[in-house]
């Protein structure tokens, strides 16, 4: 019986050993480096750094020159279907990239597209741009925003910033004057830069042809019930969309229209919209009926909030603390009979 077990596991290694070697061996990666610009050239010798990425955690990472065709090379690759490889070059100080997902790597050439500057962002629109309200603490009267906006250059050049005239040279996207906590991603190529101004902020980094995604958060601080929210579009947007959950507020608007509430992870939405709007204009909209601290809370923070904006008697507060202790003596527990 163990004979036959044995002869199984040769005969099981002789067919897997193949497979094995080539696990050992790894894969080969190629791909072509193009220029995208209508009469555009690749020069020779562009560096290409290839980066095998499995769930965000970095594999292995090696680099290779092109040739005079753009062609590269990587031999002996770590192989895996669950595994992305990016592709990387540097062209006249933008960085581009493409990925290749598992067996599409070594199955196919990569394309690798580069392309040639131009200096100004007029080529570049926002299709839409969606502002959702992601929270609320009512305790302190805070809203918290995350606003969607897509960035399209339809043309064949890469658009790079233009210091020379600003702002109108560089990406501009729009806050509320009492946004607070900024913070900013984007699919774009790295090395681009945040600088905030008074009206909003720009973004100093490059936007080669396609379709990019810049993400932000903010935090705005309201008082009473009801704010009143002012956000400029300086490169104008095909459509602004806001979405707030349904329990939070109601919203008035002359700027943007009312669409069926959408569902999203079980919660619903209120969905409004404005399409078309031009650079340089604002949307404007207000809510009413957000969250409030508790009452005796709300007491609380008013007297102590410097400088006071209400002043209330001593005895008044005295019975507000007092009708808090009766509150809190009735929720706890009863004490044993004999005790205390």
């Amino acid at each position: 019986m163990k004979g036959w077990v044995v002869l199984v596991f040769l005969v099981g290694m002789v067919c897997l050993w193949p497979w094995v070697l080539r696990a050992q061996e790894g894969g080969v990666v190629e791909g072509r480096i193009i220029n995208g610009t209508a009469g555009g050239t690749v020069p020779p010798d562009l560096p290409v750094t290839l980066e095998v990425v499995r769930q965000r955690t970095l594999v292995d990472m090696r680099t290779a020159t092109a040739g005079a065709d753009g062609a590269f090379r990587f031999e002996g690759v770590p192989q895996g279907r669950d595994l992305a490889y990016l592709v990387s070059t540097s062209y006249q100080g933008v960085v581009y990239s493409a990925v290749a997902q598992g067996a599409q790597a070594w199955e196919q050439p990569i394309p690798l597209p580069i392309y040639e500057k131009t200096s100004g962002v007029e080529g570049v629109r926002v299709p839409s741009m969606t502002l959702v309200a992601t929270g609320a603490d009512a305790r302190r009267r805070v809203l918290e925003f995350l606003h969607a906006v897509q960035v399209e250059n339809s043309t064949d050049r890469t658009a790079v910033p233009d210091m020379q005239r600003l702002p109108r040279g560089v990406l501009r996207f729009g806050l509320p004057a009492e946004a607070q906590n900024l913070d900013v991603a984007a699919t774009l190529p790295p090395g681009g830069e945040v600088v905030q101004g008074e009206q909003g902020f720009a973004l100093t980094s490059a936007v080669p042809p396609g379709r990019y995604e810049v993400l932000y958060t903010y935090r705005v601080v309201y008082r009473g019930d009801a704010l009143d929210f002012t956000l400029p579009v300086p490169l104008g947007a095909g459509v602004v969309r806001l979405m707030l959950p349904e329990d939070l507020a109601q919203v008035e608007s002359p700027h943007l229209q009312g669409l069926e509430p959408a569902t999203v992870g079980g919660r619903v939405y209120r969905l409004l919209e404005a399409r078309g709007v031009p650079a340089g204009e604002v949307v404007s909209f207000r809510l009413v009926g957000l969250p409030q601290p508790p009452w005796f809370l709300a007491v609380v923070d008013t007297v102590s909030r410097p400088p006071w904006v209400v002043v209330v008697p001593g005895g008044v507060l005295g019975a507000v603390l007092l009708g808090v202790l009766v509150w809190a003596v009735r929720r706890s527990p009863q004490s044993p009979a004999g005790e205390g």
